[in-house]
């Protein structure tokens, strides 16, 4: 039988067994609820800014320390649409950027579907409202999803206190980052994105679960 313990000093590390690390012990998420904030230009434009932020995707460390220009592409359709800002990590490039997902013109539009790739990872940042014809991204237009994008500490549920020790949970449609519950620990939110409507009530778009100390979910 063969036991690796990481880390001892002297011994040469590779960037795979820091990736195991955190993929074991962080799910996929951002570490404050204010990372990668999406705000309008200033002056308002087609750019919007993405402010810094960290996060952990899929076992991998990622920081960004400088706000970043974003441009929307402008719409002349004769519609309106949603476009999806998002954090992508692409392995197959070894790159992290910030990405945005082009929605569908439509007279009742929804948010556009993160593509699913071997090797690419998105965490969903913010949802923005391209009016046709519309040469600006005003504050009204951006609707933040960082609230329900937390990374959570992976745990057990032994060590549970709902007041003190909640562990948070983000799972996301097509964002590669599901978890066995019984790692799980406090309360559970899953965010659908189906039928989203960014002027709804969040209790329609975050489903929150409680995961008590004995493992049953409610």
């Amino acid at each position: 039988m063969s036991i690796k313990t990481n880390f001892f000093d002297g011994i040469e590390y590779y960037a795979s067994d820091f990736v195991k690390a955190f993929e074991a012990t962080n799910t996929t998420g951002l570490i404050n609820k204010n990372d990668f904030l999406v705000k309008p230009n200033s002056p308002s434009s087609l750019n919007i800014l993405v402010e810094p932020g960290k996060a952990f995707v899929n076992g991998y460390y990622i920081e960004m320390d400088t706000t970043e220009n974003i441009p929307i592409t402008a719409n002349t359709s004769g519609l309106n649409r949603i476009d999806l800002v998002c954090l992508k990590l692409d392995l197959n490039k070894n790159i992290t950027h910030i990405t945005v997902i082009q929605g569908t013109p439509s007279s009742e539009p929804v948010d556009p579907i993160v593509p699913v790739v071997d090797g690419e990872y998105y965490i969903e940042l913010a949802t923005v409202k391209v009016y046709n014809n519309k040469s600006s991204i005003e504050e009204v237009d951006i609707y933040n999803l960082t609230n329900f994008s937390n990374s959570g500490y992976k745990g057990t549920i032994t060590d549970f206190d709902s007041v003190t020790e909640q562990g948070v949970y983000s799972i996301s449609n097509n964002s590669h980052s599901t978890s066995p519950s019984s790692e799980l620990f406090g309360t559970l939110f899953v965010r659908t994105r189906y039928g989203h409507d960014r002027e709804s009530d969040t209790t329609n778009y975050v489903n929150q679960l409680v995961i008590s100390s004995d493992g049953n979910i409610f």
